[in-house]
């Protein structure tokens, strides 16, 4: 996750103890909800669900008062974690406000939005251009007939279009949204990632490119849209924006089941890549074994900076 949205970490305190998901700050009680696996790298504790996640709605029923108002930024929230915490509240009447980054207003130091220059993944290494992923996406919109699909996950995003960036750390993928209907393709996008190749290459896919934050915009513009969405991907704030009007086809993205199945290509990039990770794992282990005893041979250029250091002289690995 991109550090602007590292709240508990700037508030929290760098590995504070967290009993129970709460904190007090001035008096106030704060109930630090979340994926678990932050509060972990953090040094906190939460009460944990059998799927790993921390308890959010448990926690929010247990302390909500009646008729209260619960707010959250609805952009890191997904919709199946935000649907469960509003079912919970329900018999409380708690009104949900989602649409507001409270942090954001206090935080006068925050980072900015990661925004690194995107590039086109070649076919040699895609296996497949990109015209023909979009079109058999519109094939299976078709099939559940679906008028606008509203993509959000990353990974979907940059292999649809055969593109990637630098935005997460060790993930190829670009800060964005799409939207796909069935004649019209809307990349939600910071422009200032897009150098003129990416643009003309895009264009001709029939992209139109769109300002980031955007798609909340357009999304809340639809009226009686048959949309295909995953509710675990989409972001609850995004799809709060829906308006009444709209039926919203649950399903998985069809861009999940077919980035799945490998081309001849991309198994081929996929035994050489293989091979190379062998070989540099293989000389890894022949160091260690001719270093292990000596003076200071825990520092240096081992470990993970050793097979980084290997990689990095690697042609043709993305």
């Amino acid at each position: 996750m991109p550090e602007i949205y590292d709240r508990l970490y700037r508030f929290g305190g760098n590995g504070g103890h967290y009993d129970g998901g709460r904190r007090s700050l001035d008096g106030w009680q704060i109930f630090c909800a979340g994926g678990s696996r932050a509060f972990r790298q953090r040094g906190g504790t939460l009460p944990l669900r059998s799927g790993g996640r921390a308890d959010d709605a448990g926690i929010f029923e247990k302390h909500m008062p009646e008729q209260g108002v619960l707010g959250f930024d609805g952009r890191v929230v997904d919709t199946a974690e935000g649907e469960r915490i509003a079912k919970a509240l329900s018999g409380k009447k708690v009104r949900i406000s989602e649409g507001e980054d409270l942090v954001g207003s206090i935080w006068d130091d925050r980072p900015a939005l990661p925004m690194n220059p995107v590039w086109i993944l070649e076919e040699k290494y895609a296996g497949k251009p990109a015209e023909e992923k979009i079109a058999d996406l519109r094939g299976e919109m078709k099939k559940r007939q679906a008028t606008v699909h509203l993509l959000t996950s990353l990974d979907d995003i940059a292999w649809l279009l055969n593109i990637r960036g630098d935005d997460i750390v060790h993930t190829p993928v670009v800060l964005s949204y799409l939207i796909v209907t069935k004649q019209e393709l809307f990349l939600f996008i910071h422009e200032k990632t897009l150098n003129e190749e990416v643009r003309a290459y895009l264009h001709e896919l029939g992209v139109r490119i769109m300002p980031y934050e955007a798609v909340y915009q357009i999304a809340s513009a639809f009226r009686y849209e048959r949309v295909l969405l995953e509710k675990p991907k989409i972001n609850y704030r995004l799809f709060r924006c829906l308006d009444a009007s709209v039926k919203v086809i649950e399903a998985m993205n069809p861009t999940a089941a077919a980035k799945a199945v490998k081309n001849s290509v991309e198994q081929e990039n996929m035994r050489r890549v293989h091979v190379q990770d062998g070989l540099v794992l293989t000389r890894f282990l022949r160091w260690v074994k001719e270093h292990a005893g000596e003076k200071d041979w825990t520092s240096g250029p081992q470990g993970n900076i050793w097979i980084s250091c290997a990689w990095n002289k690697k042609t043709a690995w993305i």
